[in-house]
């Protein structure tokens, strides 16, 4: 009995230890086949091919999985045996039941070895007999599989086609046909195969509106890949642009054709063209006027203002015409946008115009009479008291005005005190200042989270850098570091940082006190005394770190009175120092924007410069009398500053927005 008991203790004991060393056992085979595949793996990166293959051979002979055989074929590509990879391919094959995959690992293969009539036999079997109902593997799944190992778009196009045929048959099946049009589209676009990849994406927007914009995403990043080659993305604008046009001219009654086209024609900023399509899409497809009053808005964005104004004009008297359809509503935003653009206009110009701004303030006057308080009139009265401040100095007319507006209107407390700023800002300009800091502080205190708040302390935080409180204004700008509006943030560090730089013990800050009293000056629009201030800070050798910022100052004075090339002078002098300065990139940027301008070619209204400097338009009579050749010389001399700006200054947030404009100028078209 007890022999019989001890005989059954072993046994369990046994079994115990074979239950817990089970599982070791197998994780340590596991970790054995882990280890031996890092070895291989460290022997092929070092160049020993030989060594790796005997123990990938090894492992593949004691377990063939996926992965080890992945790796012993690449080794015995890399050894050049493609004979022995083909033999462990076609074996592979034989025992798969989905062996798909594996002939295009046969195909990659003959591809390497250089037996490319083998491929095709292999790519041919692929793309015309197989039986998709039954293949195993996805068609996405094929098709990427064939992309990834053979770069063969063509082959990968014809699996698509011969799986859309075979699931669709009749062409009537929409759902069918959809369902296969992206991916059509994708590997066309992708192998570079624009004509058939328009059909595949025209098919979409025609009969699912909803793949917009997946469509224009695509198109964009076929133009953004383009960037390798010089002219690449410019020849593929062409390219697409040639191919809408003959389709436009087949297929007019196709809504997507032209709207393509349009699009096509903005990105190669060729508006001209691209509002006769706008126009002639709104009158063919009677929606109101909606893609024309579109393409003028993107017209006047991108700082094209003259052309944008001509086509607002027409607009408008189209508008009475019962043929467009044009509702009421749509007129109106288009008479409240040209007043605009027009202010915009004015804004730009160096010198005053006191007939254009007269016929202005009659406009917005006879619009708001029309209108009355209606919300959308909150930027009518801001644009109408700037005029009557700025340009026509009608101070008061200016104060009544928005205090009317500050009384019984519809606008909402965060824009009445947008106005109330506004009033600060012309009570600052006619020397008011303490009137101006106590609307300052008002809003400030009232909106201390908000960002009309923030707008406030920043503006009173200039204030008292303009009249020497240069310590009080660092420590307000300080704080707005951290405001949640970038903009603002940025301009209180920039104004902060000069400030610290100016703060000179041995001066007693009088460098620093001339530049902030010829900001004031700037501000008040008085030119001639704000430069003889600058030019004593020049004449103080204490000051030298201040110099940049004077010419930069300087820069911007000649550009308000319409001396570009004293603008283009400053702007060199900070661009071309000994020594890096803050204000480089902004100098290097802003020249460079400029020889854009007198080169012919518009810049992107939205640069956050509009504080910095007013440019003007591209056919602003300052540019008149450049020539064709002077006019190219401006272009590269552009192109050259960009480039500086992009790779010299690659941390610069204008980096980004240098490298887009260095190649539109170079004919990418993006």
């Amino acid at each position: 009995m007890k022999r019989h008991l001890r005989k059954h203790l072993v046994l369990s004991l046994l079994c115990l230890l074979s239950f817990l060393w089970g599982p070791v056992s197998l994780q340590g085979q596991e970790a054995g086949v882990q280890n031996r595949l890092q070895l291989a793996g460290r022997f092929l990166e070092a160049g020993e091919a030989e060594k790796a293959l005997t123990i990938y051979r090894d492992l593949y002979k004691e377990a063939p999985e996926e992965f080890v055989y992945r790796q012993y074929i690449n080794c015995l590509q890399v050894l050049a045996d493609y004979g022995q990879a083909e033999k462990i391919i076609r074996k592979r094959i034989s025992s798969s039941p989905a062996p798909l995959l594996l002939k295009v690992d046969l195909a990659a293969n003959f591809i390497k070895a250089g037996q490319t009539k083998k491929a095709e036999t292999v790519f041919k079997e692929i793309a015309e007999n197989t039986d998709f109902s039954r293949a195993g593997v996805s068609v996405q799944e094929l098709a990427q599989d064939i992309v990834t190992k053979t770069g063969r778009y063509d082959v990968a196009i014809a699996v698509y086609q011969k799986a859309r045929n075979e699931e669709c048959g009749n062409e009537a099946d929409i759902a069918c046909r959809l369902a296969y049009a992206a991916s059509l589209a994708d590997m066309y676009r992708l192998g570079g195969l624009y004509d058939p990849m328009l059909d595949e994406y025209l098919y979409l927007l025609q009969h699912d509106p909803s793949q917009h914009d997946r469509v224009y995403a695509d198109l964009q990043a076929l133009l953004a890949s383009s960037v390798s080659d010089p002219h690449a993305g410019g020849r593929t604008l062409g390219n697409i642009k040639r191919l809408l046009a003959r389709r436009l001219q087949q297929q007019a009654d196709i809504p997507a054709v032209q709207e393509m086209l349009i699009w096509v024609l903005l990105q190669e900023k060729d508006f001209e063209q691209a509002l006769v399509q706008a126009r002639a899409f709104s009158r063919r497809f009677s929606d109101g006027g909606e893609k024309w009053l579109g393409t003028i808005r993107i017209t006047a964005q991108n700082g094209r203002l003259a052309l944008a104004a001509d086509q607002y004009e027409d607009f408008l008297a189209r508008s009475s015409e019962p043929f467009w359809g044009i509702p009421p509503q749509k007129a109106r935003a288009c008479r409240i946008e040209l007043l605009h653009l027009y202010f915009s206009r004015l804004e730009t110009q160096g010198s005053k115009d006191m007939a254009a701004a007269n016929r202005l303030k009659d406009s917005y006057k006879g619009l708001l009479a029309e209108l009355g308080r209606d919300p959308e009139s909150f930027g009518m009265y801001r644009n109408l008291a700037k005029i009557y401040a700025y340009y026509l100095h009608e101070k008061d007319s200016a104060r009544l005005l928005i205090e009317n507006a500050l009384g019984k209107s519809p606008f909402s407390a965060s824009q009445k005190a947008e106005l109330k700023i506004d009033l600060a800002d012309i009570l600052l300009y006619y020397n008011k200042v303490w009137d101006a800091t106590l609307l300052y502080s008002q809003v400030e205190k009232d909106f201390k989270q908000d960002a009309v708040g923030f707008y406030a302390k920043l503006q009173n935080a200039r204030l008292s850098y303009y009249i020497g409180e240069f310590e009080w204004a660092k420590s307000q700008l300080d704080v707005l570091k951290a405001a949640t509006s970038k903009l603002i943030a940025n301009d209180a560090m920039a104004l902060s940082l000069l400030i610290k730089d100016g703060m000179n013990p041995d001066s007693a800050y009088d460098g620093l006190a001339l530049v902030a009293r010829a900001d004031l000056l700037v501000y008040r629009h008085l030119y001639r005394p704000a430069q003889e201030l600058l030019d004593q800070v020049l004449t103080m050798p204490l000051e030298g770190a201040l110099f940049d910022e004077v010419y930069y100052r300087k820069a911007r004075i000649c550009l308000q009175t319409d001396s570009v090339e004293g603008c283009l002078y400053w702007l060199r002098k900070v661009y071309e120092g000994e020594e890096y300065d803050l204000l480089t990139d902004e100098a290097l940027f802003a020249a460079a924007s400029l020889l854009q301008l007198r080169a012919g070619f518009a810049v992107d209204a939205a640069t956050g410069y509009a504080d910095h400097f007013r440019f003007p338009e591209p056919d602003s009579p300052l540019f008149a009398a450049r020539t064709r050749e002077e006019k190219e010389q401006d272009k590269e001399a552009a192109m050259l500053l960009y480039r500086r700006l992009f790779v010299d200054y690659q941390s610069s947030s204008l980096a980004p927005l240098a490298r887009q404009r260095y190649r539109v100028l170079r004919g990418d078209g993006i």
